[in-house]
């Protein structure tokens, strides 16, 4: 609740800035848990909070690949996180593919399609982003028709292909 938070945050102000033991901070947990009024809220008021990063490497922009109005806002509002890369070389079309290992809820397919779109739209070159382990995002969506069923992976299969042929 935002105003449960601003009453704790007007007691005690350095905790808007603070981390948890993975690295975290009160950004990266709105955007877990969803909460786009709260995410809005601290970083209006805490600027920096936008480059942080967690012990992974991953920016707020990486947790919000799974979120489209989250991951959207955040884009309009810091152009330059579209190039966001974490310890591992994923980009935040990696992450939108990867399994929700900290979300509360898991995505269907068409959420997942609906990010990658909007990540494509705003960044083409994505479409062709390989991780340090030389994944491409075709290897990603396979993992998912794995994890997830058939069709959650063949249709991010799909898409991906459409787009970039040559990954095949």
């Amino acid at each position: 609740d935002l105003r449960v938070l601003q009453c704790i945050l007007r007691k005690k102000e350095d905790l808007i800035s603070s981390v948890d033991s993975e690295g975290k901070t009160l950004a990266h947990v709105a955007i877990i848990s969803d909460d786009h009024n709260i995410l809005e809220w601290l970083l209006k008021e805490e600027p920096s909070l936008v480059h942080s990063v967690d012990c992974k490497g991953r920016t707020l922009a990486h947790m919000a690949a799974k979120m489209e109005e989250s991951l959207d806002w955040l884009l309009s509002e810091k152009p330059s996180l579209i190039h966001s890369v974490d310890c591992k070389g994923r980009t935040l079309a990696h992450a939108a593919l990867e399994k929700q290992e900290y979300l509360y809820r898991s995505l269907d397919f068409r959420e997942r399609l609906d990010i990658l779109k909007l990540l494509f739209a705003k960044e083409p070159s994505l479409i062709s982003s390989v991780d340090n382990r030389g994944r491409t995002l075709a290897h990603m969506a396979v993992g998912i028709d794995c994890k997830e069923g058939y069709g959650a992976g063949c249709e991010s299969l799909a898409f991906i292909l459409k787009k970039e042929p040559g990954l095949v």
